[in-house]
């Protein structure tokens, strides 16, 4: 019996993903072998942002990390590892099962909250806080940073200006925004353009660092 004969238990586990998936969100589209599994504008959206960032040998700390989409994919571009954290206890063990599933390796899954300062134990290159994890971290945000060493990628809304953007302008000045649609911005932020520009990726870093000029 050749290796591609062999039994394998990866059609059962497809089968426990799409329950865990029907479970969590009813009728929406999965695509549990895909790229994207929980195919949406905002996803989407962030994935055309993330697109212009280099995560070749980089660490990844994604928060609020749902089933894991932009967590694969930073580990499918090259990142050295990425911790994913994750409150719904569902969506952790959901994301684990689509790491096995999909056959991506270096991406640990733990449940907790990025608005506690014991999430940030490590540091990192990259920081992902997308949807509610920007606002959690907010009080804690000096804590954030010092485990910072290269950038934070987030969302500002309609709000822009308010709160949450002079926090980060005061410890991140150097910004850069990657897509704006719907009155939704996705923005890259280091605590110098330096570090920024060594983080994006191609036509990112040439246009950062016309704009710094």
């Amino acid at each position: 019996m050749s290796y591609d004969d062999a039994p394998t238990l990866r059609p059962q586990l497809r089968e426990l993903v799409l329950d865990g998936l029907r479970e969590s969100v009813g009728d929406r589209p999965a695509e549990p072998d895909g790229p994207v599994v929980l195919p949406d504008a905002a996803t989407e959206r962030r994935l055309a942002a993330l697109a212009s960032l280099t995560f070749a040998g980089r660490r990844v700390l994604d928060l609020g990390a749902g089933v894991g989409d932009l967590s694969r994919h930073a580990r499918r571009s090259g990142a050295e590892l990425v911790d994913a954290i994750e409150l719904d206890p569902d969506c952790v063990e959901l994301g684990r099962l689509l790491t096995v599933l999909q056959g991506v390796d270096r991406i640990s899954w733990f449940e907790g909250d990025a608005g506690l300062a014991s999430t940030y134990a490590d540091e990192y290159d990259f920081i992902f806080a997308f949807g509610p994890a920007l606002e959690a971290m907010r009080p804690i945000l000096p804590r954030v940073v010092q485990n910072l060493r290269g950038v934070l990628v987030c969302e500002l809304r309609g709000d822009r200006g308010g709160a949450i953007e002079e926090a980060l302008t005061g410890l991140l000045p150097a910004q850069q925004v990657f897509v704006e649609e719907d009155d939704v911005a996705v923005v890259a932020c280091a605590a110098e353009h330096s570090v920024l520009r060594q983080h994006l990726a191609g036509d990112g870093a040439t246009q950062q660092a016309e704009t710094a000029r």
